[in-house]
């Protein structure tokens, strides 16, 4: 062995840190299998390692047994698989700007890319042998094992194009093929086969019995939950983080299912936001199900050599005699596996669960075959759940307490045949949870799930809880943004949504039998959800909200059986020429034989779905079977529904939660840009804000986890004293209906109030399905322009809200308005006197709103500066940077010292800004805010304003 000496070794290894660090770095291998090699322009060949730079030009290959993982700077992410060849030719990106180009040369392998913040704003260019592919905000996986014959799958994003000599094609739908061999034109998109794309997915993601990393293999939902990449890129990220869209965290939540099996076959599409789609099972023309081997034995114990016959004294004969032989006794029969009876308390769904939908009510009677609670459960030899069914139906399955495991024709057998999919288990076996389909029948989406009910006095009585939401939109499609629906869960907004945890309050009066009789009758246990997802900006800018709002109550119907109960409320723009698509269902645990499905000592797993569950108080409950209601504005009458479940695993409760709740009344502002239909289906559009702030009003209740608010809006332009709409959001007092939740100052969400209706013109009814949540409860930042952060205003609360007016009466009759992503903000009130006379002061902060500019229809926002002159009450605005354009203009305060007015303008547009002094503990004038709206040339903005001295 040749020697080297030390002080030799370190000036080797400073030359070739050296020659590496001369190249422009673009990136960082984020993981690797076997030894992937990277060749920098004239420099030797190294092995990429998990934090080895990558630069440009630098050329990747990979052998038989490698994989690598790059993470570029602007988030792109780049896998590559096994024996595979690869150049980046050209990487250059402004992070101010968040724009830049991104091109690669594959000469052979397996590759998925998943769009960075270069892919929002230009193409992604991989050049094969047979074409040039450009990948526009999005995750495509290219197949070029065959270098003359090249497959492109569009997993999902804005657009696919297949680009060469001969032709092209584009592919915008997800799911989509496109098949190019050399020398002719690219063949046009289709939808692809799951088992097509098995093949890359496998090379891509085999052979990991250890994450790429080298973490182990989660041995608890809890742990696989933490590898999967949740938390990273929900609930954990620190206000305004922007989650990468890495490979390491893009298989994330429902990777929650997949990546904790660590699975070859599992066919996970990779983005910061993360869906996760099963393998596909064979089909009926696939091989023949193999029937399950038979079910583990106890083997009985070996036993001791047979006693032999000691030899007695004889007679010695003349002549030997012959001894017969002598005969052994016979080995007792193998023990039968032992059969252990569990808690199986839970429910079968399948594909598709209810028989009919009535999209007024939400009514959605069960189907008895695809719907139905177990009524049995039981371990065999401590390896084999078999569960059966109130309708019949019957399954066995693997059992493996702590871990996931893979469903297969081997380990599997059921009603229905053998079965492929996913399952996993608690550490204490309490709550179990599989997702299949069968072989035989791959279109039957079903899943099964159970486990120990919490009793009624397990569930917490004060303090506060947290977990993971996992949405479960089929039986092949799992996600961390819940109650979607399966065919807009791969929306890109959807996909990159910040998902909060699910956080609860606790309250004694869950288990109160008579309501009226607690020490506190208003006080609720309560629980919210928020989802938050803008993707883009402008007219490339697609964008979701949600929110899930619960109460803890006793479920009457059933013996000792607590429930959470809510509804879920959601509003999507799945492009910005869109109009938008609203989401609602209930949201309250299932139902199973003798509960609901709360497992756990305290609570940690749930299972909801789409049932109504309310209760008066006085023992008595109703559950009404419902489904899930998914309208776009453009066709209200559709009777689009679908039956979303979601799973509740633990979470750690978020640091410093619950630190400030204060009982206190804010005033304040909001505004919105409103799509109204009309009777005859016209679509046309008006801004609704408000100018005064005591025409919006918010109360918290610390003391019964209530809040209620009230926003009295007119149109932009009305003068009129009365409000154009008036709405109403949740109560502090009275039924609940889980239309509201305060968790913390920072953290509190509102549905429409279930005793006050909306309200129109001269006091007209209106029916709203209208919901606000605090910006804090879903921090995302990615749409602010460089330069430009949020207020930190901590004494002032603002945030989003969306939704739903229908007009059944009045003059306005059969028009419907729909709202989505407007602003609202609000304090306490500086008083007059509090206002100082002279002085000055300057604020900063955001201004936030939404942009309707030709036929798109965006959120936007920018920077907000007010010099102001408390002597003359007068001062200057400037906003920088408002959807590109900055405006000017001067302010005053006119009739109170405490209210003021500006007029701007800026880019050929102007605009109207009506403000107020807000207080802290501190400081009487600690804040500035209002709403604004600015009109131009086929163009409308309308939102809110927040400033900090």
């Amino acid at each position: 062995m040749r020697m080297t000496s030390v002080p030799g070794l370190l000036c080797a290894t400073m030359l070739a840190l050296h020659g590496i660090g001369a190249q422009a770095k673009v990136g960082v291998t984020s993981s690797a299998a076997g030894e992937p090699i990277g060749t920098p322009p004239a420099q030797q060949d190294r092995i990429l390692r998990v934090g080895t730079d990558v630069v440009a030009n630098e050329a990747i290959r990979t052998s038989a047994n490698d994989r690598a993982h790059l993470l570029f700077n602007d988030g792109t992410a780049l896998t590559i698989g096994p024996n595979s060849q690869i150049v980046i030719d050209r990487y250059v990106y402004d992070p101010d700007k968040k724009a830049g180009d991104i091109a690669v040369t594959v000469t052979k392998g397996v590759f998925r890319l998943v769009g960075g913040n270069i892919t929002k704003s230009s193409e992604a260019v991989v050049r094969t042998p047979a074409a040039t592919i450009g990948i526009r905000g999005g995750i495509s996986v290219i197949d070029a094992s065959v270098p003359t014959a090249v497959k492109a799958f569009f997993l999902f994003g804005e657009r696919m194009r297949v680009t060469n000599a001969n032709g092209e094609e584009v592919a915008r739908r997800p799911g989509s093929i496109i098949e190019i061999a050399t020398g002719r034109p690219p063949g046009e998109p289709r939808l692809a086969l799951r088992t097509e794309l098995a093949a890359p997915n496998g090379a891509l993601e085999a052979s990991r019995p250890a994450s790429a990393a080298g973490t182990p293999a989660p041995s608890t939902i809890e742990q696989g939950l933490a590898q999967s990449g949740v938390s990273g890129v929900n609930s954990a990220l620190p206000p305004g983080a922007v989650a990468p869209a890495t490979t390491a965290n893009a298989t994330a939540a429902a990777t929650t299912m997949a990546q904790l099996t660590n699975t070859a076959s599992a066919d996970a599409t990779s983005r910061s936001g993360q869906s996760f789609l099963l393998p596909a099972p064979p089909g009926p023309t696939g091989p023949s199900p193999q029937p399950p081997p038979p079910e583990p034995v106890q083997q009985a114990a070996p036993l001791p050599p047979a006693p032999q016959p000691q030899p007695q004294p004889q007679p010695q004969p003349t002549t030997p005699q012959p001894q017969p032989p002598q005969a052994q006794p016979p080995a007792p029969p193998p023990a039968p596996p032992s059969v252990v009876s569990i808690p199986g308390q839970g429910r079968y769904i399948a594909d598709r669960p209810y028989t009919q939908f009535n999209n007024a009510t939400l009514a959605a009677p069960r189907d008895p075959a695809n719907n139905a609670a177990l009524i049995s459960a039981s371990v065999i030899g401590g390896t084999t759940l078999a569960l059966t069914t109130q309708g019949g139906a019957s399954f066995t399955l693997p059992w493996s307490p702590g871990a996931a495991v893979t469903l297969t024709a081997g380990n599997t057998s059921s009603s229905f045949g053998p079965l492929t999919g996913l399952g996993l288990t608690s550490v204490g076996g309490d709550f179990f949870a599989y997702v299949f389909v069968p072989n035989n029948a791959p279109d039957k989406l079903s899943g099964v799930f159970g486990g120990t009910p919490t009793a009624s006095d397990g569930l917490p009585i004060s303090g506060f809880g947290a977990h993971v939401l996992v949405g479960v939109q089929s039986a092949t499609l799992v996600s961390p943004t819940a109650f979607v629906p399966p065919q807009d869960a791969l929306r890109p907004a959807i996909l990159a949504a910040f998902n909060s945890p699910l956080l609860s309050v606790y309250s004694p009066n869950a288990h109160v039998p008579l309501i009226a009789s607690a020490p506190d009758p208003n006080q609720r246990a309560v629980a919210m959800q928020a989802s938050l997802g803008i993707v883009g900006q402008g007219s490339a800018q697609s964008s979701y909200i949600g929110l899930m709002l619960a109460t803890y109550i006793t479920d009457y119907t059933k013996p000792d059986a607590i429930a959470l109960s809510g509804l879920f409320s959601g509003s999507l723009r799945a492009a910005a020429g869109d109009h938008t698509v609203r989401f609602a269902s209930a949201a309250s645990t299932m139902e199973t034989q003798t509960g609901t499905a709360i497992y756990g000592p305290h609570a940690e797993y749930m299972v909801l779905g789409p049932d109504s569950l309310v209760t008066n108080g006085i023992n008595d409950s109703t559950r009404t079977q419902q489904a899930a209601l998914r309208q776009p504005l453009d066709n209200l009458s559709s009777t689009d529904s679908y039956y979303p479940l979601a799973l509740a695993v633990p979470a750690a409760v978020p640091d410093g939660l619950g630190s400030r709740r204060t009982t206190r009344t804010m005033n304040g502002y909001a505004g919105a840009n409103v799509e109204t239909v009309d009777a005859s289906g016209n679509i046309s559009e008006y801004s609704l804000r408000n100018v005064r702030p005591t025409d919006v009003s918010i109360t918290t209740d610390a003391s019964g986890n209530r809040v209620e608010a009230t926003l009295r809006l007119k149109r932009s332009g009305h003068h009129h004293h009365h409000p154009d709409l008036t709405l109403q959001l949740g109560g502090l007092s009275g039924p609940n209906r889980s239309r509201s939740a305060f968790i913390d100052d920072a953290n509190f969400g509102m549905a429409q109030s279930a005793t006050v209706g909306a309200t129109y013109g001269h006091g007209n009814p209106a029916d709203a399905r209208v919901f606000a949540v605090t910006q804090s409860s879903v921090p995302v930042q990615n749409l602010l322009p460089s330069g430009v952060s949020f207020c930190d205003c901590q004494y002032l609360s603002w945030g989003y809200w969306a939704g739903d007016v229908r007009y059944d009466s009045g003059p306005r009759a059969g028009q419907r308005d729909r709202m989505h992503l407007g602003t609202w903000v609000a304090g306490e009130l500086a008083s007059v006197a509090q206002i100082p006379v002279y002085g000055t002061a300057s604020y900063s902060g955001h201004i936030i709103g939404n942009v309707t500019n030709g036929n798109d229809r965006y959120v936007a926002a920018g920077g907000y500066r007010q010099a102001w002159n408390f002597g003359t009450r007068s001062g200057s605005v400037t906003i920088t940077s408002f959807d590109g354009t900055d405006y000017t203009g001067p302010a005053a305060a006119p009739r109170t010292p405490r209210d003021f007015v500006a007029t701007v303008t800026g880019g050929g547009r102007s605009g109207a800004l009506n403000g107020s002094f807000f207080r802290s503990p501190t400081d009487p004038v600690a804040y500035q805010a209002g709403s604004f709206a600015i009109n131009g040339a086929a163009y409308r903005a309308t939102g809110i304003f927040a400033g900090k001295r």
